[in-house]
């Protein structure tokens, strides 16, 4: 265990960016972790957590609740890169040249470019809280718990397209996303499914309830609460069982590293 320390309250989004990872805490703001010391970051904004982190072009973004601020970082200093009318910013992705973000509680799809920020996609419901971007398309997962079920969108940098996928919950922190081997996968905490897509989209409904996926030395890895899974030939394994409750989890020097409330673990992939 990296951190043991219920003062940091939740560690809520974890991000890779120009060689370390960073850490957002509900009560302490982000860290950043060069593999032997954490140093902070970025001091805890008053009246707000940092919910999301996401790396592009050679800056770090972090979304800011309830007050819907991005925040960005070029490696030297911290400043104000949106102030929106939303209540968060869940998501991020970089797509054709682009950032994309998604928000919380319109489940708005907003732009980054060289003129700034825009409103790209309304997609009706109440949030927007993965992407991924696979085969030239970008890839949103999009919630609302009126539907019933989340959605996914597939936008081809001109027209975005609904997909209905029952598989996937309607839950704001659920729906981590990972391109891993040619695939997109999304999860599903409440139930025992994943959603990958290639060529087609399929459910994958022997796979553990998971909260969080990464993409690490070639293998992929899903967090369910406190249990480490790992999909090979045969299935998903299971690798470790911790005995605490994890939110979200990232590759980082080819280990697994998971957060929860006060806890950071990191995990070896071998075994």
């Amino acid at each position: 265990m990296l951190v043991n320390s219920g003062s940091i309250g939740w560690i809520l989004a974890l991000q890779e960016f120009e060689g370390k990872l960073y850490a957002s805490m509900s009560s302490r703001g982000i860290y950043s972790f060069d593999g032997n010391v954490w140093r902070s970051s970025y001091p805890q904004p008053s009246g707000s957590v940092i919910e999301s982190l996401g790396a592009f072009n050679g800056s770090l973004y972090a979304g800011l609740y309830p007050t819907g601020k991005v925040m960005v970082f070029d490696n030297s200093s911290w400043v104000e890169s949106l102030d929106s009318s939303e209540s968060s910013v869940l998501s991020f992705a970089g797509f054709n040249g682009s950032l994309y973000a998604g928000t919380y509680p319109s489940g708005k799809v907003l732009r980054l470019n060289g003129s700034g920020w825009g409103e790209v996609f309304a997609t009706g419901g109440a949030g927007v809280n993965a992407m991924a971007v696979l085969g030239g398309r970008l890839y949103s997962n999009a919630f609302s718990p009126g539907w019933g079920s989340n959605r996914v969108y597939d936008f081809d940098g001109e027209y975005w397209n609904p997909i209905n996928v029952p598989a996937l919950s309607s839950h704001r922190h659920d729906g981590g996303a990972v391109v891993h081997a040619g695939d997109a996968y999304f999860a599903s905490s409440s139930n025992a499914s994943l959603v990958s897509y290639s060529n087609s989209w399929r459910v994958l409904s022997a796979a553990p309830n998971a909260s969080g996926l990464a993409s690490v030395n070639g293998s992929l890895y899903a967090l369910s609460n406190g249990t480490f899974f790992k999909l090979n030939n045969s299935g998903w394994n299971e690798l470790y069982s911790l005995n605490s409750t994890l939110w979200t989890v990232t590759g980082f020097s080819n280990k697994l590293y998971a957060g929860g409330f006060g806890k950071l673990y990191s995990c070896d992939t071998e075994a």
